[in-house]
This record gives structure tokens, sequence and C-alpha cells, in this order.
């Protein structure tokens, strides 16, 4: 496919920025002048009033590698998995079908799997990019017409309090959210998911425990106390519990190693899993 002289230099100039990052490796660069997501995300990324401190680059990365990547990696099915494993529930069956807080919905992943299964009014996201939450509804009309049919509400949020809705949820799901977040991060999320989680509930969220280049555990907390992307952060298994106690919410640090190697088999990411349940 011919590309025009701006797209050429806007792919130079993106892959230049991202070549060093995780996430770049596992795009299919070629696949991105095919599929038009970056003058998809150009053409969004114009046109939209950008919040507060995001540059049109911050808009342009979300875009791309939140609807390409997420979406061509199929992740919802997975994290889907997750979610029901953890919360010991199938939603497929589940009677009444309980309600969901997605903190850091993206690109739809997990949505698309959640949305026709849960009861009207029945799934809630908070996400700060709504770009994101825009783009993937774009691209898939189905997908639209079962958010409008399930009244799925998408929050634009900077933090992760749900609680302007006066709804409580039986479920709340994070992925890739602590994973980026410095102990400040976690203690807000928590006391976010604690003001909106139903007695009986369970809170689920990805995060990194061991060390990714040595693959070691019981190693020191990340030193840094604010978001860092694309980077990670490793939050010690002692300092969650601590800081779960806080709120009120006991920590299950595993789901067990063969199921976070069934997960990564499928992602390429290797995330531990905590999950959060009333003391």
């Amino acid at each position: 496919m011919l590309v025009t002289r701006s797209c050429l230099c806007l792919c130079r100039l993106f892959f230049a920025l991202w070549a060093t990052t995780p996430s770049a490796q596992a795009l299919e660069f070629a696949s991105l002048n095919a599929s038009g997501p970056l003058s998809d995300a150009r053409a969004t990324c114009t046109a939209m009033v950008l919040p507060a401190g995001t540059s049109f680059y911050d808009c342009a990365r979300a875009y791309v590698f939140g609807h390409l990547n997420n979406v061509r990696e199929s992740k919802g099915p997975a994290q889907l998995h997750i979610l029901q494993v953890a919360a010991r529930i199938n939603l497929a069956t589940a009677a009444p079908s309980p309600r969901l807080l997605e903190i850091g919905c993206g690109a739809l992943a997990l949505a698309k799997e959640l949305v026709p299964l849960l009861p009207v009014d029945g799934y809630v996201c908070i996400e700060p990019n709504n770009w994101l939450n825009v783009a993937s509804l774009q691209h898939n009309l189905v997908f639209l017409q079962h958010v409008l049919e399930k009244r799925a509400l998408f929050l634009r949020r900077t933090d992760f309090d749900a609680s302007e809705l006066g709804r409580k949820f039986d479920l709340v799901f994070s992925h890739s959210i602590l994973s980026h977040a410095g102990l400040p991060q976690l203690r807000e999320w928590l006391r976010g998911a604690a003001r909106v989680l139903a007695a009986g509930g369970a809170a689920v969220a990805s995060l990194y425990h061991h060390d990714l280049s040595t693959g070691k555990y019981d190693v020191p907390d990340s030193a840094h106390e604010k978001w860092v992307y694309p980077g990670v952060t490793i939050l010690s298994k002692a300092s969650v519990a601590t800081a779960a106690a806080e709120v009120g919410f006991k920590f299950e640090p595993e789901l067990g190693p063969s199921l976070r190697e069934w997960y990564a088999s499928r992602t390429g990411e290797r995330h531990d899993w905590a999950v959060f349940r009333w003391a």
C-alpha cells in the first residue's frame, strides 16, 4: 500500500519514540500502515481537546498501543478467564448476574467479553483516556449495540473513585494499572475499590511482585511514588497486604503459578494477580 509522505514521517517518528519499549516489540509495524491506526490516531488526537498535561504524542501512543496491541492480541478472553477463576464465578450462568466496575478499561478488550454477559446497568468503567473507548466502539458496531442496550457507563476520571454513582459492585477488575502504580496509587486504588465493593464481592488486579529481569520474588518495592509508563513497578506482597488491611480487605496474593503461566502463554505478559475480599 502506498502511503503519503506525511504518514511515512509519522510512522518513522512513532517507531523511533517507541522502538525501545516492550510494547513496540509486539507491534507488527507493517500492519500499522495497512490497517490505518496511526492515521486514525493522528485524526482523533488532533481533533480532540486533550486533558491538561496530555500531549499529542501521549494521546497517539495510548491510541495505538491500546487499540491495536490489546485488541490484536485478544487479551479479553484471557482476562475474562482470570476474573472468573479469581472471583469463583461463571458469568455466563450466574444468577442474578453480578455488576462489575473495571478500573482502566482502555480499548475495551475485556469489556467486549463482559458487557454481553452482564445485566442492564451492570458494567461501569473508569478511564481517563476516553479516546480509546471511542475508537474501539467506532470499530465494532455490534459491540456498540450491546453497550447501548446494556447501558454500559464510561466515566472519564483520573482517579479510581466511582462512588459518585451511589452503586455497589460485586466485582472490581483492573488490568495493567497497579503494574504501573507506586504505593500511593495502590492505596488510592484500594480506597476506591473499598468505597464501592459489595459485601461478598471480589476485587482483582494484575501487578508485579517479581523482578521482570531476574524473575525473583521477595524483592523490594519500586522506589518511585508516581505513575510510570511504559515502565513497570514492583509491589511486594507484604506491602500490598498491609495496604489492603488499611481498608478492611484481606489479600490473596496467588492464583497459582500454572494460571499465571497460562495467561502469559496467551498474552506475552507475566503478571502476578492480586485478589481482595472483605476481611
